[in-house]
């Protein structure tokens, strides 16, 4: 509601100025104000707007992707674990391919703990040490950067994505802004889940 009805100010930054993410992350949607807020939810607005959660086809290739895992009729099987990764996927888009590739869903594991109510530091400790940013992020950017080479000299294109990452990147090239962007979306800033 606050954040529909007043444009300037979210009401999570009152706690910012304990400076508990810094440097790992100082800016983004639960721990900006005025300016900052604005640009962060610039970022993330699009994905809440109905035409966009409601379009299916953007989802398509991450649910067959998902239910070409599933086993066969009548067999019992825990599928929390591939929701969770399908949940990265979708959100984070082709760089990160934790559907697939479980070893890649580390930060899940990290989200869980999370979860379990530790408070807000430690989580954003836990994630600096569990999670290796760089990979994934750098490798999104330099897609934008290919893509972009490419408009600028007339070569194919395929399709654009349409996940979270690509879009904030796409806005956001500053690798120390995106991944401060990301991790204060993903881990709350609050101290209860």
């Amino acid at each position: 509601m606050t954040a529909v009805n007043w444009i300037d100010f979210g009401i999570c930054p009152l706690r910012c100025s304990t400076k508990a993410f810094r440097p790992f992350a100082n800016k983004g949607v639960n721990a900006a104000d005025r300016g900052d807020w604005v640009f962060s939810r610039f970022l993330i607005k699009p994905f809440f707007n109905r035409d966009v959660y409601t379009n299916t086809d953007r989802i398509r290739p991450y649910v067959d992707s998902l239910l070409s895992l599933l086993p066969p009729d009548r067999e019992i099987f825990n599928i929390q674990p591939l929701l969770m990764r399908w949940f990265l996927d979708l959100t984070l888009g082709e760089p990160k391919g934790a559907l697939n590739h479980p070893a890649k869903a580390k930060i899940t594991w990290a989200m869980l703990d999370v979860l379990r109510g530790s408070r807000q530091r430690m989580q954003v400790v836990r994630m600096i040490k569990w999670f290796n940013w760089d990979w994934w992020l750098k490798a999104r950017l330099k897609e934008i950067e290919t893509r972009k080479a490419r408009i600028t000299v007339g070569g194919r294109l395929g399709p654009e994505q349409e996940d979270l990452l690509w879009y904030t990147a796409s806005h956001d090239s500053d690798y120390e802004d995106l991944r401060s962007q990301l991790a204060l979306l993903l881990v709350l800033n609050n101290v209860k889940t």
